[in-house]
C-alpha cells in the first residue's frame, strides 16, 4: 500500500481513495523526538500480506489503541480488507471514528 500527499496537507490511502486524514495526524511523535506512522495506519499497510510478526504486532498493540482508533482500523479494514481475520478483534466497523 502506498499513499500521496496530495496538495492541501492530506494523506490519502491508494487502496481505497475514502481513507485519508490530515498529514499532522498521519503522523506522531515519540518521547525521543522520532516520527513515527501511527498504528492503525501502520496496521493497515500490514494486513494486506499479513506475517506471523504482523499478527503479533496486532496482538500487541491493539489493546493499547484507544477506541476511536481500533474503530478506526475496523473501519479502513472492512473497505480495504473485507474479510480479513483481524475484524474479529476489532469493534463493529459501523461505529463513529472520532475521538472523545
Amino acid at each position: 500500500m502506498t499513499a500521496d500527499l496530495p496538495a492541501g496537507g492530506r494523506w490519502v490511502c491508494r487502496r481505497d481513495r475514502s481513507i485519508t486524514l490530515p498529514y499532522k495526524e498521519l503522523i506522531a511523535i515519540g518521547d525521543a523526538g522520532i516520527p513515527y506512522v501511527i498504528p492503525e495506519v501502520a496496521l493497515l499497510f500490514k494486513a494486506k500480506a499479513r506475517r506471523p510478526k504482523d499478527d503479533r504486532d496486532f496482538a500487541r498493540v491493539i489493546g493499547l489503541l484507544p477506541e476511536y482508533r481500533s474503530a478506526r482500523l475496523a473501519q479502513w479494514l472492512a473497505c480495504v480488507h473485507p474479510h480479513h481475520e483481524w475484524l474479529a478483534a476489532l469493534p463493529d466497523s459501523r461505529r463513529a471514528v472520532t475521538p472523545d
